[in-house]
């Protein structure tokens, strides 16, 4: 799925595996005019017992050079890893390229306890789009255009991004097509059968992370995004998942998501600035120019 996603912006998936150091790594590559290769992997956990020297250097066994390679770190770490990594060409870059936090929400037992966890204007909006007569289902396979076209509108009223996998309908039609078992996705309509929201999580054994959140502007008058997400919830709960990643937050830049997902009560994770390293090392500071331009553009 994520190959036939990626490639159409000139990514591919790169799974490499060191059986013998048990060491392992997904990423993404493109490879750049001139033959620089670009290798990018979000929001990995670093801990005591990952080499990022090791970890660089397995990429680079399998990746010609030259070769420019960039790292998200997931959460807040207590291993040093800069201190340890620094003489041999690891250096911070002093931002994000991905969200700088994420929120982690546990999947209580009890729907009554999950809604304690809640703020009260979070309880309250839910509650406001019960009382709207809005009508949930659990879907395998929704409609893809009528996602698609939900997901321009919604892009093109916020004027946050140019380009999503999720706005394609080839690419969604790979999302719900591999993954359809491992699925939770809930859609709301309004009595006259309109969409107003859907949202899908992916499952992976008792985790489930947010993949896909529409609400159209008729959606957003409602409350439909409430309903749809403590929908979402609860069918995450029947099939045994404790744990929800809500994604990326960013307070700043686009405050009301942020505020929708730190109203359900969980856990906010703030990320480690991004860390990057190249093979020559005159490639590392045009390269990381580069990318923040090119990121800016594709968000704008």
């Amino acid at each position: 799925m994520w190959s036939n996603i990626r490639a159409s912006s000139d990514w591919l998936p790169l799974r490499i595996w060191d059986y013998d150091n048990q060491l392992g790594i997904q990423c993404l590559i493109k490879r750049l005019s001139g033959g620089i290769n670009v290798v990018w992997a979000p929001l990995i956990t670093v801990s005591e017992r990952l080499n990022l020297d090791d970890l660089f250097n397995l990429v680079a066994s399998d990746v010609t050079q030259p070769m420019y390679f960039r790292i998200g770190i997931r959460g807040t770490s207590n291993h040093n890893y800069l201190q340890t990594s620094s003489l041999s060409g690891w250096r911070a870059t002093g931002g994000h390229l991905g969200a700088p936090e994420t929120i982690e929400l546990t999947i209580l037992n009890e729907e009554s306890d999950q809604l304690n966890l809640c703020s009260k204007n979070w309880k309250r909006n839910l509650s406001r789009g019960y009382n709207r007569n809005l009508f949930t289902e659990l879907s395998t396979l929704p409609d893809i255009e009528e996602i698609a076209r939900a997901v321009k509108e919604m892009y093109k009223l916020k004027s946050i991004r140019s380009f999503d996998w999720r706005a394609r309908a080839s690419h969604l039609r790979d999302y719900f097509g591999c993954t359809r078992g491992n699925l939770s996705t809930v859609v709301t309509r309004s009595e006259e059968g309109e969409l107003l929201a859907i949202r899908s999580a992916l499952i992976i054994a008792n985790r489930a992370y947010d993949m896909i959140a529409v609400t159209t502007p008729l959606g957003r008058k409602c409350y439909a995004s409430h309903v749809t997400m403590w929908q979402l919830i609860n069918d995450l709960r029947r099939r045994g998942v404790t744990s929800y990643d809500l994604g990326g937050v960013d307070s700043i830049t686009n405050p009301g998501v942020a505020n929708f997902k730190s109203g359900l009560g969980g856990n906010l994770v703030h990320n480690e600035e991004d860390i990057h390293k190249s093979k020559p090392m005159l490639l590392l500071k045009p390269l990381d120019l580069f990318i923040r331009v090119h990121s800016k553009r594709a968000r704008s």
